[in-house]
């Protein structure tokens, strides 16, 4: 049922319990045309809505603000509502790319038991901007780009200022999509490479001893673990932390879902 508490594990082994979830969640995802589905979903951060936050700036107006990490872990949950959608208990899992020179495995194998493995990609279908094809990767092929280091992810999580932190954690997420190369390197076709894979580490940060996701601050953490919006805003004022301004991402997630309407419509 979308909405109940989840736990995000990590990325592991395609034959895991919580892999398979994910797999199949996905795949349901893929298949459906309309509001509800993965290509829908992936459209409306980059092709064709560009509703996405990046360097204080969104395609869709002239305010400038730091909406990154509270843009996109609204996001992120509105895809694991969907995911819970069409299979219950599933949810997003997080990949720890300092543990690793590659994609995870349960990414890149092309079939998993005798399924294809939904996993790989998708196809993008937005007509108005050109796009009907599957998507494709490049991991590690672009010259001078390496994925980030234990090292740069602590420093990173002791920074103690709201402002270097958003730009510091969005200039990282960044190098990974860089990394991961062709499609992922592009805005307005990043989400629809894989959505799950965007995050599974590129927004959720995994702490280096495996104590669970990192997204900004705990409420990010809150969020990811299914507590409420207000929750996680009552949270924040009790903390009256440096990273207030998440909580944001109430607003965020209620107007995503206003977005989503109960009508369903046919996509482009």
């Amino acid at each position: 049922m979308a909405g109940s508490m989840v736990y995000r594990l990590r990325v592991d082994a395609p034959g895991a319990a919580h892999m398979a979830k994910l797999r199949e969640a996905i795949g349901a995802l893929q298949g459906i045309r309309d509001n509800r589905g993965y290509n829908y979903i992936a459209g409306f951060h980059g092709a064709p809505g560009n509703y996405c936050w990046h360097h204080q700036q969104s395609r869709r107006t002239p305010l400038q603000a730091r909406l990154f990490l509270p843009w996109h872990r609204a996001y992120l949950w509105w895809l694991e509502e969907a995911m819970q959608d069409q299979v219950d208990g599933a949810a997003l899992a997080w990949w720890d790319w300092t543990a690793g020179t590659g994609l995870p495995q349960a990414y890149t194998v092309a079939q998993v038991g005798g399924t294809a493995n939904p996993l790989t990609g998708s196809r993008m279908s937005v007509p108005s901007a050109g796009l009907n094809r599957r998507t494709r990767r490049a991991a590690g092929r672009t010259p001078g780009v390496r994925l980030p280091t234990s090292a740069e992810v602590n420093s990173l999580l002791n920074d103690t200022d709201w402002a270097s932190f958003s730009d510091r954690i969005e200039s990282i997420h960044d190098q990974v999509h860089v990394w991961v190369g062709s499609d992922m390197s592009d805005i307005t076709t990043a989400a629809f490479v894989d959505s799950a894979l965007n995050a599974a580490g590129f927004v959720g940060f995994a702490f280096p001893q495996g104590v669970g996701v990192f997204e900004g601050s705990s409420v990010y953490l809150l969020g990811c673990l299914g507590v409420s919006a207000p929750a996680a805003l009552a949270f924040a004022l009790a903390r009256r932390g440096r990273m207030l301004l998440v909580s944001l991402s109430g607003v965020v997630v209620h107007l995503i879902r206003k977005a989503r309407h109960p009508t369903v419509t046919e996509a482009a």
